[in-house]
């Protein structure tokens, strides 16, 4: 089967980049063809951009945020160059996609999960169609849902009726949290399996062909966040403590 994965894979964050590589070598493992739909989802392509005027446009009044947002740019440039290497070695991307109507036709089965593809959150605060299986596609094929993440404010603010006319185009789903697959079925009726991030699809044989220089043996502070504020705060932590 030819099998094309629609995911947040240009968030330039780890879990988002190893859940599509995980997502991705599981089914190719399986005896698949498989490519990740380079979809370039406008919030997610404007939220990790390393210059965005509409992002420092409210901090000119105030002089500490103005220069925190400026000292941020270089960071996030060596960030984007990091990931934008992984996803060249590790994914194999079709041509980018911008909107739901540009959908490829030359697959069997899509993809979409998993990741939080149902949080407005990560999607500028609406509803994103290509993540609900809103798109044109061949009347053969079939569209699965693995693993989707989302929360419940965000499918309230979305509304059960639009949500149930979306989930009709799901030939097969299954959602990360226990609480939106009770939601949706109290909801919606349709009842929707619970199964675990790709990423736990390997043991740790797999992650290790790919994890290059390993830590020396020596006590150390792992750290795994999103923000930068969050990193200082560990680092401030290894400090007091006298841990690399």
């Amino acid at each position: 089967m030819k099998i094309g994965i629609l995911t947040l894979h240009r968030a330039n964050n780890y879990g988002a980049a190893l859940q599509c590589f995980a997502l991705q070598e599981v089914l190719l493992s399986l005896g698949h063809e498989v490519y990740v739909i380079d979809y370039r989802q406008r919030d997610t392509e404007l939220s990790y951009k390393a210059f965005c005027w509409k992002k420092i446009k409210p901090t000119l009044r105030n002089p500490r945020a103005f220069v925190k947002a400026l000292l941020y740019i270089p960071y996030s440039l060596i960030q984007q160059r990091g990931f934008n290497g992984f996803r060249k070695q590790y994914l194999k991307c079709t041509s980018p996609v911008y909107f739901a109507k540009d959908m490829p036709q030359n697959f069997d089965y899509y993809v979409i999960g998993s990741d939080q593809l149902w949080s407005i959150q990560c999607m500028g605060g609406h509803y994103d169609p290509v993540f609900w299986g809103q798109f044109p596609h061949p009347v053969k094929s079939r569209i699965v849902g693995y693993a989707i993440s989302g929360n419940i404010p965000s499918l309230l603010s979305i509304g059960k009726d639009k949500i149930k006319n979306s989930l009709s185009a799901f030939s097969c789903l299954s959602v990360r949290e226990s609480g939106i697959s009770d939601w949706i079925k109290k909801e919606t009726g349709f009842s929707v399996r619970q199964d675990i991030d790709p990423t736990l699809l390997f043991d740790a044989k797999k992650w290790n062909e790919i994890s290059g220089k390993r830590p020396q043996k020596s006590k150390y502070i792992l750290m795994y966040f999103l923000l930068p504020e969050q990193k200082l705060q560990a680092y401030k932590f290894a400090q007091k403590v006298g841990l690399k």
